[in-house]
């Protein structure tokens, strides 16, 4: 796909949205929460930084969905990151499972492996992906209001597990 196709097809997602004229991350995520009819949940967490490090991830489960965001940058780039994972949503990208359930059983003994469907970092897109979400990103609405608190009282049994574990695999220089 080239530039010109990348552009119409992005903005042509982004417009089925109809999202509002002054839409900040909180309302983004409101309203895919509703078009997908799953829970989004929004999590700061402390990632390592460096080059080939991405600074967020979308983790999928059966029931819900977690943006886990840099939480060592200004609020501006932690909503573009958020908008960023949005935006693979919006295109509908999908990743490998994270690792075989056997891997996951031993490593994580508290999540179901089937749990987690995939786990999708910056690192693990096409090119075209990468510049798809970004471009969707960039055309989203960029009103700044906070990110608030999305995330329940308690997180599903098994993802601290799970985001403990992909911060130690990316602190190794691992691939998420």
């Amino acid at each position: 796909m080239n530039d010109k196709e990348l552009r119409r097809y992005c903005t042509g997602k982004v417009k089925e949205l109809e999202i509002p004229e002054r839409s900040d991350v909180n309302a983004l995520c409101d309203l895919l929460e509703q078009r997908r009819g799953r829970p989004i949940t929004l999590l700061e967490v402390p990632m390592p930084t460096g080059a080939g490090k991405p600074c967020g991830l979308w983790v999928a489960t059966d029931d819900e969905d977690y943006i886990c965001y840099q939480q060592y940058t200004t609020q501006a780039h932690q909503e573009h990151i958020i908008r960023h994972e949005l935006g693979h949503m919006v295109c509908e990208h999908v990743a490998a499972p994270v690792m075989p359930d056997e891997v996951a059983q031993l490593l994580m003994p508290t999540l179901a492996p089937v749990l987690v469907r995939s786990v999708l970092g910056r690192t693990q897109y096409s090119n075209a992906e990468e510049r798809a979400a970004e471009l969707v990103a960039s055309l989203m609405p960029m009103e700044t209001a906070g990110i608030g608190n999305r995330a329940p009282v308690g997180l599903a049994p098994g993802v601290e597990n799970l985001i403990t574990h992909l911060g130690r695999s990316l602190e190794r220089g691992g691939r998420t």
